[in-house]
């Protein structure tokens, strides 16, 4: 039966599960049939019946790795870290140096301690991850899945350079093997090596390796074929057609697709609604200490309150208690009407998901959600299910129709770009709120008498054309200096190279305002300093612009492209009343703001 139920497990998950039943029946400490039939259940998504599975196997056999390997992945599955990262850590141990196995022991263990780092915001784990990953490297220095996630764990850490290292390592390796046109590992290499060049500020070049990926995957599109090998985020970051944005977004939805296609469908039939209230329920893993619920909160205490008389709303937590401040305040608000789903498998979030019996799913995630499987909502959690606000862009996904924005962000020339029937709210379709601005504890040195030209994006954001500009408003402007956020020091120390190779000497490097002090405002106290803020083309500033603009600083913007990601400034300039400062191009915005400085 176990021979049996091994030999359909890809072709008839149902009829496997059959099969490994009727063999532990028979045996109920056959090992081999433990492990394969929680395989099977962690394809499936449950997580919780696949541990069980795992966890006997190493019961009965203390020695067997494999055991231990799926066990630690299903615990990770089931954010139970520090159990995880316990039985991967004896998968190491048990196996030899150079097991075929080793590669996997690593980067499962490593994975582990990266979402352990990430999901209880601390970088203790995220520093063991990177150790970890090393050891990894040095054993299999061409394992392209450790480098990646070496990448990924020296980024949090805001080490860019060993960031970049390891991925020009992974796309040397891919360009070695000969690969063809739009293979997809060395489309993911290529797009894997650009964001880290981004983050890195390692300009040179950089408009080069894009335009050779948008070779490759114009070659996927002129095949009518679909690729997930870049990350929808990622992609946002580019200089692309808007043709390509779209291909990018379906591709990954496809993928989202096929790997959801594995869990049993658990579709109810519906009858008619006769409540009188809309059941709408929020997809959220971001209710933390983040843009989208510090941006959300107020919308969330009006529309989750149990007394509304027309809606009930569902807030679907997806990610685990930050214990922060605006995690604590939504959560009271929303009462009972807050459903905790984080320490859940896919299996139960779909059957809790459906137990709610939603007219209505707001996907607040899209393609930038930290903590959870978004391929389930191709599996339709509600009769109607529309992408807002926490990814700036399309998803491409049939199963998410609708796209809640505004006629600034997604005008009538940009509509070809979203896959989604656009629904237009009548001003901007970002929700902010009034924030509290605390009074500054003593000023910015080297801001004094000066005046200052802010901007306060994430690196990657920046790139050279719009820093050339800035360089220019910078000598242009008597008595000014540019003001910019650090992140690390070796990214200081190539803006300042970068700013006096053109000659531009006025330039300030802050740091970054600890996350605590972010919390109570001081970031919002300090940046209304500047005489004048600058937004990023390709992808604006949102959160970022939008802060500033209740903090009264005047903002000037230049959509790059014609994406949301790129509009999304101009609509809150528009919904303000000042459509005027965002520029169509990139000297109309230089000559905008140098004449607001003269004033």
């Amino acid at each position: 039966m176990h021979a049996r139920g091994l030999a359909v497990m890809e072709s008839d998950p149902p009829a496997a599960q059959r099969h490994f039943e009727d063999a532990l029946k028979a045996d109920s400490e056959h090992v081999a049939t433990l492990v394969d039939y929680g395989v099977l259940l962690e394809n499936a998504g449950d997580s919780a019946g696949a541990a069980n599975h795992f966890h006997k196997a190493t019961q009965l056999a203390p020695k067997f790795p494999l055991a231990f390997l799926n066990l630690g992945a299903s615990l990770t599955s089931l954010r139970r870290w520090q159990e995880a990262v316990q039985v991967l850590q004896a998968a190491e141990a048990m196996l030899p140096p150079r097991s075929a196995l080793t590669g996997e022991c690593f980067n499962r263990l490593g994975i582990a301690l990266l979402k352990q780092g990430w999901a209880e915001n601390r970088m203790e784990p995220v520093e063991a991850a990177l150790v970890v990953l090393k050891k990894g490297t040095a054993l299999l220095p061409r394992n392209r899945d450790i480098m990646l996630n070496v990448a990924e764990a020296a980024g949090l850490l805001s080490d860019f350079s060993a960031a970049l290292s390891a991925t020009a390592a992974v796309l040397r390796i891919e360009r070695s093997q000969g690969l063809t046109i739009g293979a997809e590992p060395l489309v993911n290499a290529m797009s894997r090596n650009i964001q880290a060049m981004k983050h890195a500020l390692h300009w040179r070049g950089i408009r080069r390796h894009e335009r050779e990926l948008e070779c490759h995957l114009q070659a996927h599109f002129r095949a009518q074929t679909a690729s997930s090998a870049v990350m929808p985020l990622h992609g946002l970051y580019l200089n692309l057609p808007l043709h390509v944005y779209l291909a990018i977004a379906r591709g990954n939805a496809q993928g989202e697709i096929a790997t959801s296609a594995s869990l049993p469908s658990e579709q109810r039939l519906r009858g008619p609604v006769t409540r009188r209230q809309v059941r709408v329920g929020y997809w959220a893993s971001e209710i933390r200490h983040h843009p989208v619920s510090m941006l959300f909160e107020d919308v969330f205490r009006t529309l989750c309150d149990p007394a509304h008389p027309r809606l009930q709303g569902r807030i679907l937590a997806l990610n685990p208690d930050d214990k922060s401040e605006v995690r604590r305040r939504i959560e009271g608000a929303a009462q009972r009407n807050f459903i905790r789903l984080d320490d859940m498998g896919h299996m139960e979030v779909l059957r809790s998901v459906l137990d709610q019996h939603l007219d209505i799913l707001i996907d607040l995630d899209g393609y930038s959600g930290s903590f959870f499987n978004h391929g389930l909502l191709t599996l339709g959690l509600a009769p109607v299910q529309v992408n807002f606000l926490g990814y700036p862009g399309t998803l491409g996904a049939p199963a998410v129709p609708y796209i809640i924005s505004d006629h600034a962000t997604v005008p009538p020339s940009s509509i070809l770009s979203v896959s989604e029937r656009v629904v237009n709210l009548p001003h901007c379709l970002m929700a902010t709120k009034r924030w509290h601005i605390p009074p500054l504890q003593g000023g910015v040195a080297g801001l004094e008498n000066k005046f200052v030209l802010g901007s306060f994006h994430k690196q990657a954001k920046l790139h050279t054309s719009i820093f050339s500009v800035w360089r220019n408003m910078g000598k242009r402007i008597a008595g000014s200096v540019l003001w910019v956020t650090r992140i690390s020091e070796k990214v200081q120390e190539q803006l300042q190279l970068e700013a006096q190779s053109h000659g531009l000497n006025s330039l300030l490097v802050h740091d970054q305002i600890p996350t605590e002090d972010m919390m109570a405002g001081a970031h919002l106290a300090a940046r209304s300093l500047a005489d004048l803020a600058m937004d990023t083309p390709i992808y604006n500033g949102h959160t970022t612009v939008a802060e500033l603009l209740w903090s009264g600083v005047p903002t000037i913007s230049c959509p790059g492209q014609a994406t949301m990601a790129a509009r999304l400034a101009t609509s809150l300039l528009t919904t303000i009343g000042m459509p005027a400062l965002s520029s169509p191009t990139l000297k109309s915005y230089e000559d905008l703001g140098i004449a607001l400085a003269m004033g």
